[in-house]
Formats: C-alpha cells, structure tokens, sequence
C-alpha cells in the first residue's frame, strides 16, 4: 500500500510541475508575440504616414518585414494551441511528435521539449 502511495505522490509532483512548466512556457509565448507584433504596428503606421513618399523597394522591404514579423507570430499561435490541446488531453499520446524547428526561428523550440515531456507523462 505504502508502494502505491508513493507512486502516486510522485505522479502528483510530475503532474503540478508540467502543469507548471505549461504556465510559464504560456506566459513566455504571451511575452514573445510581443515584439513581433510591436514591428507589425509600427512598420504598418509607417507605411500608412509614408505611402506617397516611399519607393517600391522601400515598400517591399516593409512588407517583407511584416510577413516575416507575422509568420513569427502564427508559429507562437500554433505552439500556444498544440500546447493547450495537449494540455486539455485533445491529442492522442501516440501521435507523433513534430519538431518545431523552422527557418525564421533556426532552432528548437521549448515547446518540442515540452511537447516530449508531457506525453511522457500521459503514456
């Protein structure tokens, strides 16, 4: 019985820390649209007061920089909702897991780490 209690008591402790890491890792995405957006808004109000006065060179760098600004954006939206999903047991633990390395960020992200350890802990 004592066995049973203590595999549970340390399911318990894994289960508050993922839930935590999860809380944390969310406040972190929250924190990271920030800057990408703040471009977006300001390279748009500069378009906007400037649109006579710029070139079409001038123009396709500022559009480059905010596609590229909102494609940083979609892929924190995409990780916060995976995240959520997988949080609320909305994804199969056999599902597999799919690495969140992309161009624009050119390395790993948290989430893959959180992603790994979360399903471990469904299984």
């Amino acid at each position: 019985m004592n066995e049973l209690s203590e595999k549970l008591d340390r399911h318990e402790e894994e289960r508050k820390r993922l839930d935590q890491m999860c809380e944390e890792w969310i406040s972190n995405v929250s924190h990271d649209m920030k800057t990408p957006l703040a471009s977006i808004q300001g390279y748009a109000e500069f378009i906007n007061d400037s649109a006579t006065d710029l070139t079409a060179q001038e123009l396709q760098e500022y559009t480059s920089i905010i596609k590229s600004k909102s494609m940083c954006m979609k892929d924190l939206l995409d990780d916060l909702n995976l995240t959520m999903r997988l949080r609320n047991h909305q994804l199969s633990s056999n599902r597999p897991i799919i690495n969140a390395k992309t161009p624009e960020r050119g390395h790993f992200s948290n989430v893959s780490i959180f992603r790994v350890q979360f399903i471990h802990t469904l299984q």
